[in-house]
């Protein structure tokens, strides 16, 4: 399963790319939480659910081969030098059967001369057998991917994966279903085990995090300064008489009376 992660550093501002070597599960989470508060017949049900941030858990290996991918992985030819052996053939050779001695008897007489007789016609007696493997060397040339650096794959994945982790970077998930946005890693495990050799399998959980913008908007001006300080008129005199009925002097007047000297 082809799956990518970015994640662009605050600090520098450029993005960094991991790919792992090979994924073996992926697990996806879209959680909702349900109330479980009995809900009124005809009521909006969305205002009682909600849904929570999604989830992802990456399991997936990586070795000390080079990558393609890798900055300092370049594809070389090499030169190659076999050695190998012909494969074996067979061969006929001579037997030397042992022939017994010749009998002072006509018949005896008679087959050594049958004997001798056949071998200048027919020629000695012969076997065939496996022949004797030749050794010999094979030169060619091949193209392989090379690591120019020397460098431990595997550890510079780890700290990248817990430096992406100390400095809380959002990291987008690539992969072939979705893609995943403002995820954030929440736990890193690398377990170790004698069958892995060099390589690690890495245990990647991610949580989805709300990122909310902020707006700034203009207010409207208010009909009065807050804060301002009122201004002091001082003492008032009475309104005169709007209506012209004569009821201001006449308090005027009262007032007069009640004070004394007045």
């Amino acid at each position: 399963m082809a799956t990518l992660l970015y994640a662009q550093d605050n600090d520098t501002g450029q993005t960094e790319t991991l790919e792992f070597d090979a994924v073996f599960t992926l697990s996806p989470e879209d959680p909702v939480t349900i109330t479980e508060h009995p809900v009124e017949v005809g009521a909006n049900i969305t205002d009682h659910a909600r849904d929570e941030p999604e989830r992802l858990t990456i399991e997936a290996k990586v070795s000390c081969i080079p990558h393609p991918k890798d900055a300092d992985v370049r594809l070389s030819t090499l030169e190659l030098t076999i050695k190998t052996r012909t494969t074996p053939g067979t061969k006929t050779i001579p037997l030397d059967v042992a022939k017994p001695p010749i009998t002072p008897s006509l018949d005896g007489l008679a087959r050594a001369a049958i004997g001798a007789v056949s071998d200048s016609i027919l020629g000695a007696p012969r076997a065939t057998v496996i022949a004797e493997s030749q050794e010999r060397s094979i030169t060619g040339s091949a193209q392989a991917w090379q690591q120019t650096s020397p460098r431990n794959r595997v550890r510079d994945v780890y700290e990248r994966l817990l430096g992406w982790k100390t400095k809380h970077l959002l990291i987008t998930v690539q992969t072939t279903m979705r893609e995943y946005f403002d995820m954030l890693i929440e736990r890193v495990a690398a377990p170790q085990t004698v069958d892995d050799g060099k390589a690690v399998t890495f245990q990647l959980d991610l949580k989805r995090i709300r990122v909310a913008e902020s707006e700034t908007v203009q207010s409207p001006q208010p009909a009065e300064a807050r804060g301002a300080l009122g201004k002091n008129k001082g003492a008032q005199n009475p309104k005169g008489d709007k209506n012209g009925d004569g009821k201001a002097q006449v308090y005027e007047s009262a007032l007069s009376q009640m004070t004394p000297g007045g």
